[in-house]
């Protein structure tokens, strides 16, 4: 058995990155009245690679979303980045992830049209509702164990799973898997990896400690590893990790798994998400193990398409 101390060695964070700090892409300051076809409309959220507008559809009216990513210098790598979130996107087909229209760049700017979701991300969800009562948590964590699934199954690894990237769709009554501005399709080439060596893209707490030497080609593994620090997040209202600094936090990671219970969820939840978060891949449980885990212990259905039965509709 590896100890925490051999782990944390093999795993010593590199050069950090945060998504506000992106060297690729930056998010731009004042958009064009219309691009990709799209008249643009207010702001739905700013990151720190992206602005994300309302907007509407020239040809059909028919209200969007657009993400807007700003190229400064035309870098190929740079362009590469911006579109990589649109095939991989497009390569995945299920009612958990958010569909991907166009993508393009025109002049400077990359743009992504997604489809609009009417609803807030799970951070604010957390925050207004506090902690997901079990219930609550196994029909989401089911919903984004399939669409995650679905992810894989397209041969797509999202890499940056956290309570940021999930939304609320009041419409489809679940939750929605978005942004793959970080996502890699798998090819066997290593031909699309775009981070730069020694460079960490993520957010701490959620990236997986092999995200964080900035050296090892994240895997399938790697997204359980996210999916299992927001759905920890989620089921206690906080995050599985914290410290004064980003480094702190992944230290923190690369110590183990947290050794406390998330109060109110059933011992076999909290055992196999604490599993999710161990620092060696291999001892990550599969997808199918923690669907049982939730789905087993809540006897919720899901319907072919992946969508919660009707009694197990989280919203």
């Amino acid at each position: 058995m590896r100890s925490a101390a051999s782990s944390a060695t093999r795993h010593e964070p590199r050069r950090m990155i945060h998504m506000s700090q992106g060297p690729f892409l930056s998010a731009p300051d004042r958009p064009p009245e219309e691009i990709g076809g799209v008249r643009i409309g207010g702001v739905l959220g700013v990151g720190g690679l992206s602005r994300v507008y309302r907007g509407r559809r020239i040809a059909d009216g028919q209200a969007v979303a657009i993400k807007l990513m700003h190229l400064p210098d035309g870098n190929e790598v740079r362009r590469k980045r911006a579109l990589r979130e649109s095939v991989a996107a497009a390569h995945v087909s299920h009612p958990g992830v958010v569909k991907v229209h166009n993508a393009g760049i025109e002049g400077d700017r990359a743009f992504v049209i997604m489809e609009l979701i009417e609803g807030i991300d799970l951070s604010l969800f957390i925050e207004r509702k506090g902690p997901m009562p079990a219930k609550l948590l196994r029909s989401a964590g089911c919903r984004l164990i399939e669409a995650l699934a679905a992810i894989h199954a397209a041969g797509c690894i999202h890499r940056d799973l956290k309570p940021a990237n999930v939304l609320a769709d009041p419409v489809r009554r679940g939750f929605v898997i978005v942004d793959f501005g970080l996502s890699k399709m798998i090819d066997g080439s290593g031909s699309s990896r775009l981070t730069a060596t020694g460079i960490i893209l993520g957010t701490p707490g959620y990236l997986a400690p092999e995200q964080a030497d900035g050296l090892t080609e994240p895997s399938f593994p790697s997204d359980v590893y996210g999916l299992c620090a927001t759905l920890w997040t989620a089921g206690s209202g906080r995050p599985p990790y914290s410290g004064d600094s980003p480094y702190d936090i992944i230290r923190n990671q690369l110590a183990g798994p947290p050794s406390a219970d998330i109060i109110g969820l059933p011992r076999l939840i909290t055992e196999m998400l604490r599993a999710g978060l161990e620092t060696d891949p291999a001892a990550r449980p599969k997808l199918d193990d923690l669907r049982h885990a939730l789905s087993g212990t809540a006897g919720i259905r899901t319907t072919d398409n992946g969508q919660p039965s009707q009694d197990g509709n989280p919203l």
